[in-house]
């Protein structure tokens, strides 16, 4: 893949989110790391697109076109995590008052288990367009 294109080097750069002294950004070819203020990036995550970073406590969340996918240790590995999410993307996610909250094409989705199950926030079809900012 040629980085320069797709990465934080010259690529769409959608999310971007610190976490202490590291910066993640979330891009057009996954996540990328930085542990010295976006100076050297590394390929975290390999997806289509990340539309969205949060953190929340130590737990890193990303929604892309593979859904929610989590880290626990800074970026370095991810675990998708869709129990109870329609497949596909995740546009949006957000973290408030210990719940995690994705926006996806169909609905919004909360979580209060840390993102590890998420169930329906408002009745599908009710709205047709949430923006979640």
């Amino acid at each position: 893949m040629d980085e320069d294109k797709y990465g934080p080097y010259g690529g769409q750069v959608n999310c971007l989110v610190k976490n202490g002294n590291d910066l993640l950004a979330g891009s057009v070819a996954g996540v990328f790391y930085s542990s010295n203020e976006g100076e050297v990036w590394s390929h975290v995550l390999e997806v289509d697109t990340t539309f969205d970073l949060e953190l929340h406590g130590s737990t890193i969340i990303a929604g892309t076109t593979a859904g929610i996918v989590l880290s626990n240790n800074g970026g370095m590995t991810w675990t998708p995590s869709n129990s109870g999410l329609p497949n596909g993307v995740v546009l949006s996610v957000e973290s408030h008052n210990g719940n995690l909250w994705a926006g996806t094409r169909q609905s919004v989705f909360k979580s209060n288990d840390n993102g590890m199950t998420w169930l329906p926030s408002f009745f599908r079809n009710r709205f047709r367009r949430i923006p979640v900012c």
